[in-house]
């Protein structure tokens, strides 16, 4: 009798035991298809990225997102564009955002050496001040290199002023604004304007060093 009632309890369970068998079987093949899909998208977006990624001009690294979004979808993932596309363009504010950072700090390091050196001819190349102004930097093998060179080379010290001072976008622009001053008094003593090549000309000489005050009337 106890057999018979046990019999019976086994089989009113068996039903729910099938249905759970039964809900992780499903829950497995799901899990194996969603892993699947994630393999073949992957490999997808790897082949899209080699096929998108092509050097422009000057030999960088750029994507084509339109041949990217075209490789996706011919594959059958374009619903993945959409992430891809946001993750490329942070990628590229966050790659120009540290260009332009790297850019600014080299400028203002090319200024600041540019205001030393123009000090530096201003006082006729006096290699004390040059001494003097390299006591701010910290002492290395470059700086006693340069201090040699000062003490060895007049020649080559001067150019490496006249080189440091060209180098410097803010001293390019004072002789520029130098250069354009001198063309303006110069119309002025000869009542004619200044014309590109005359402009041009004082520039030169300007940035050269060699005109110190502006030339009488032409003939």
């Amino acid at each position: 009798m106890l057999a018979i009632r046990g019999a019976q309890q086994q089989q009113q369970l068996m039903p729910g035991q099938l249905q759970m068998q039964q809900q992780a079987l499903q829950a497995s093949q799901l899990e194996n298809q969603q892993r699947a899909y994630q393999l073949a998208q992957t490999q997808a977006i790897n082949r899209s990225y080699q096929d998108a990624i092509k050097p422009d001009e000057n030999g960088q690294p750029q994507f084509d997102t339109q041949a990217l979004t075209r490789s996706l979808s011919e594959a059958g993932f374009g619903s993945a564009v959409p992430g891809i596309l946001e993750s490329i363009s942070k990628f590229q504010k966050t790659r120009n955002d540290v260009t332009e950072g790297t850019q600014k700090i080299q400028n203002q390091t090319r200024d600041m050496l540019g205001a030393a050196a123009a000090a530096v001819k201003s006082a006729n190349y006096d290699p004390r001040l040059a001494h003097t102004l390299l006591d701010i930097f910290p002492d290395s093998q470059q700086m006693q290199q340069l201090r040699q060179t000062i003490d060895s080379n007049p020649a080559a010290f001067k150019q490496l002023i006249d080189s440091t001072i060209a180098a410097s976008p803010e001293q390019t622009k004072l002789g520029t604004e130098a250069a354009a001053a001198q063309a303006r008094a110069l119309s002025a003593k000869t009542g004619l304007a200044p014309t590109k090549r005359g402009a041009l000309a004082v520039a030169m000489k300007v940035k050269d060093g060699t005109m110190t005050s502006s030339p009488g009337p032409m003939p």
